[in-house]
């Protein structure tokens, strides 16, 4: 099956715009805030004995930041593994949990990596710091340069990471499970969120998907089983497979062209679907991930007729 088209050049050209912006401004921000834009101290040399007061008190600074660094690092590595094995604090599956969890992730995705980023910064800054003074940076700009820089680099790596597919497979996992699917089952399906193509997705606060679950491509049939959405689809109801490229999705920015089926049913309009493959770790991975399930459709459908468009 041909991929479709992606979201257009120009998309994505603003898009590297808007990030590029993003390190500018900070790293603006950074040198505004050490009261230089010079690399060399502009200020009068100091006398002897303030110069070893004023290294001792920076060597003193680095130990402190250094310390703190790995604390916070292992404090947010500690809040993120918490956060996976109890599946966001959400213990009772017997009722409906995404649109509870897609509340709590929004505020876990600021909360969590934060940490994380903080200490991996704060201890860049120690390392790196002191190369930096020895080619005549102030000491000031240089621990603020080498912090705010790996800030901004790990918020555009965040991005591109799918940090939270563990918890998601955990949370279907245990869903289903308590809707009564059984754990081979579950083994055999293709971890998945849907959503309507009809609304636009740029519109949504946080995650896309409407709901999340299981697909089995069954020979006859596909089955999707959801936390509040499930639906049988026989081979003749299928009226075709789209790839649309949603422009309202962080993972079209890295070449997914989502899917989008159609198909008929009993004594009922039509119904459209958008498919999100969850399994992978990357934007990237996920744009593959769409790949090979469409793949599988055109396989499953034979002779449906597939539509390749764009929004």
């Amino acid at each position: 099956m041909n991929r479709g088209k992606q979201v257009s050049t120009f998309r994505k050209m603003l898009a590297v715009l808007g990030l590029l912006a993003v390190i500018i401004v900070s790293t603006y921000l950074g040198f505004l805030s050490a009261g230089t834009f010079g690399l060399n101290d502009s200020t009068p040399p100091p006398l002897p004995f303030q110069d070893r007061r004023t290294a001792g008190r920076a060597v003193l600074f680095t130990v402190v930041l250094a310390w703190l660094s790995v604390g916070v690092l292992l404090v947010g590595v500690a809040l993120y593994a918490l956060v996976v094995a109890t599946r966001l604090f959400i213990f009772d599956f017997r009722r409906p949990v995404w649109s509870n969890f897609k509340t709590r992730l929004f505020i876990a995705n600021i909360l969590v990596p934060m940490p994380v980023m903080l200490g991996i910064c704060g201890w860049v800054a120690t390392v790196g710091s002191p190369q930096l003074i020895r080619l005549g940076m102030a000491t000031e700009t240089a621990l603020l340069v080498l912090f705010f820089v790996p800030f901004v680099l790990l918020q555009l790596l965040s991005t591109w990471l799918s940090i939270w597919t563990p918890l998601m497979i955990r949370l279907v996992r245990s869903r289903l499970q308590a809707l009564g699917v059984e754990p081979a089952s579950i083994e055999q399906g293709i971890f998945l969120g849907i959503s309507d193509p009809a609304k636009k997705s740029s519109r949504k606060l946080g995650l896309i998907e409407e709901d999340v679950g299981m697909l089995w491509i069954a020979p006859d049939e596909l089955v999707y089983q959801g936390d509040n959405d499930a639906f049988r689809v026989r081979r003749e109801q299928c009226v075709s497979i789209e790839r649309v490229a949603d422009a309202g999705s962080v993972s079209a920015y890295f070449g997914n062209v989502h899917i989008i089926l159609t198909f008929a049913r009993d004594g009922a309009p039509s119904r459209r679907v958008r498919l999100h493959p969850e399994s992978t770790f990357t934007m990237t991975g996920t744009a593959r991930a769409s790949d090979r399930l469409a793949n599988e459709l055109e396989q499953w459908t034979g002779a449906v007729t597939v539509v390749e468009t764009k929004e």
